[in-house]
């Protein structure tokens, strides 16, 4: 799954470094904001179970129907050659492969709502797979690639929509706000089932290595001050049962399966619910069944840490580092964090292969454009896939 974290804050500035040297081309002239918009620029890589393939998405300036549209591109990481892979109207974003690396899943909003879309490599049509109401925010495959998991907003109540009508979209401080719930979807048939349902908003979920169950965060309301009412819950995906499984106090969330299935590991701020704001956050695990006692793994790390992914190849987090943005592995049997050699200060927007042995990602720095890249995640020479500082 994606995430982009890491380095967000200082994204601006570095990409205004980064163009001087673009726009040296003609030194009479002084490069304005239109410029600085009209870039193309690349985030969300996803890698292929296997390796071999990035997609990304590449945004670019619609001045006509003044609005930013993504596509997807597709990279072969041996060769370095990138195509574009979707072309429709409006955008296409949030690339996923199939775990056998046959198709590529992704959400575009071009016939209104997000919803998802599964196109095959190979080219053709794409086929609309999910009709959600409120459209779909974010979505995994299964391990067998047999199903989809999926996050979808409840239909907003009426008093909402007439709401909207009158102000537009009104966003009210400390107002609960729509629930958004978790689903299940056929890859093949489109059937779908809903797994979870109250008044609370799933956010991050994971897939146990079997596929029988979802771990997932949820919160009161996506307004950022019910942030300290996060909790983690399992769900059974053939039952819908759920169960609690952290419910300490204070924010804990996206938890992540270990490679066996036994543990999860989750970011938390081990009850420091008072000072959770300001302070770093740590990485814990907690048994997936049984005895519910957790156990923080991560000390000593003086940055404050996103939990990514737990491979074969290790727990993966990103965190800033003083000017810099990166990927750390962390050892859960030692606890030992230590950065990943990717040769671009600034990294975000990881991506892992099955077994966490690659990772696609975004670098840059000071005087080089976000391009996307591929790199071994024992370290070494990172291989770049896109080429959008030649524009």
């Amino acid at each position: 799954m994606v995430r982009e974290v890491g380095g967000q804050v200082r994204a601006p500035i570095l990409l205004g470094l980064a163009v001087l040297p673009l726009l040296a081309k003609d030194d009479t002239r002084v490069p304005g904001i239109d410029d600085m918009v009209g870039l193309k620029r690349v985030s969300q890589p996803a890698i292929s179970a296997d390796g071999s393939k990035v997609a990304y998405v590449v945004r670019k300036a619609n001045w006509e129907d003044n609005a930013f549209e993504n596509e997807v591109w597709l990279a072969d990481v041996e060769s370095g050659i990138a195509r574009a892979f979707t072309q429709a109207k409006k955008s296409s974003d949030a690339p996923a492969f199939s775990p056998d690396g046959s198709s590529l899943a992704f959400l575009s909003d071009r016939d209104g709502k997000r919803q998802i879309y599964l196109m095959n490599l190979s080219g053709g049509e794409s086929q609309e797979l999910t009709s959600s109401e409120e459209g779909v925010s974010h979505f995994a495959y299964s391990h067998d690639g047999k199903r989809i998991a999926f996050l979808a907003a409840d239909p907003k109540p009426e008093a909402m929509k007439e709401r909207e009508k009158l102000y537009g979209e009104v966003t009210i401080e400390d107002e609960a706000t729509n629930p958004r719930h978790l689903y299940v979807i056929d890859a093949e048939t489109g059937a779908a089932r809903r797994l979870t349902t109250g008044t609370f908003v799933v956010g991050d979920f994971d897939w146990s290595p079997d596929d029988r169950e979802i771990a997932f965060d949820f919160t009161e309301s996506s307004d950022p001050s019910f942030g300290v009412t996060a909790d983690i819950s399992v769900v059974e995906v053939e039952t819908a049962a759920v169960r609690p499984l952290v419910s300490q106090e204070g924010p804990d969330s996206s938890p992540r399966y270990s490679p066996d299935g036994q543990q999860i590991a989750f970011s938390t701020v081990m009850l420091e619910v008072g000072s959770f704001y300001y302070r770093n956050a740590t990485v814990a695990t907690i048994a997936a069944r049984g005895e519910r006692s957790v156990q923080s793994i991560l000390s000593g790390f003086d940055e404050d840490p996103q939990l990514l992914a737990w491979t074969e190849a290790g727990i993966f987090l990103s965190a800033n580092q003083k000017t810099e943005s990166g990927l750390v592995r962390l050892d859960p049997a030692t606890k030992a964090a230590t950065r990943v050699a990717l040769n671009q200060p600034v990294a975000n927007g990881f991506s892992f292969s099955a077994d966490g042995g690659d990772v696609a990602f975004v670098g840059s720095s000071a005087s080089t454009y976000p391009e996307v890249f591929a790199s071994p995640t024992s370290g070494g020479s990172a291989r770049k896939l896109s080429d959008l500082g030649r524009q």
